[in-house]
């Protein structure tokens, strides 16, 4: 049988149109586009928090307020930082010396001043720090020597209760000097501070 040519070419016309229409299945392709990447913010590194301004003092007492005087100090007495000299009597060698302390610092508070100590019966510890040396001859420099007296005359000595360095020497001898702490059970408040050791002719007096 014989196809018509009419009809071949009707074939060959529709196979062209299909495929200039269709085209190829791999143009039809497209590259897939890339997902924007999604990041979280930088995060600012924790920084250490800075430390609280505390008051310094002894080691053991974090809460010792630093005595600030009020005011000048009065004749004869020195401030704090300040140093005051001694005498001794002179009638015999153990009460002929010359001796020089210095009050380096002064702090109070209403609470113990020892792990099992107790608070205060006069409403403030003063902690002293100071340091005694002699020029001339020997003296003491203990805890005894040492007392606060308020406007009103009252006196208030110094204690044994243990603050590390405790000041605590039954003889210095001259060319030689001691520091530790004195703990006063006294008011609160502002005084005068002595040191008065045995047979000396009169008291170093500091402003607190």
């Amino acid at each position: 049988m014989v196809v018509p040519l009419a009809v071949v070419a009707a074939i060959v016309l529709r196979v062209v149109i299909a495929l200039a229409v269709g085209g190829d299945d791999s143009d039809d392709i497209t590259a897939p586009v890339p997902a924007p990447s999604l990041s979280a913010p930088a995060r600012p590194e924790p920084t250490a928090a800075a430390p609280s301004v505390t008051t310094a003092g002894p080691i053991g007492i974090s809460d010792c307020v630093a005595v600030t005087p009020q005011g000048a100090p009065g004749a004869g007495a020195a401030d704090i930082g300040g140093s005051g000299t001694v005498n001794g009597e002179a009638n015999s060698s153990v009460s002929d010396f010359e001796a020089r302390v210095t009050l380096n610092s002064v702090c109070s508070t209403t609470g113990k001043v020892t792990e099992y100590g107790d608070p205060p019966n006069q409403g403030s510890y003063y902690v002293l720090n100071v340091t005694v040396e002699v020029t001339r001859g020997d003296t003491s420099a203990s805890p005894s020597d040492f007392y606060v007296q308020t406007p009103d005359g009252t006196r208030y000595d110094g204690s044994y209760v243990d603050v590390e360095p405790r000041l605590s020497a039954s003889t210095v001898k001259a060319g030689q000097k001691v520091r530790g702490n004195v703990v006063i059970d006294a008011p609160p408040g502002h005084g005068l501070l002595n040191w008065e050791p045995l047979f000396a002719v009169s008291p170093a007096k500091f402003q607190l």
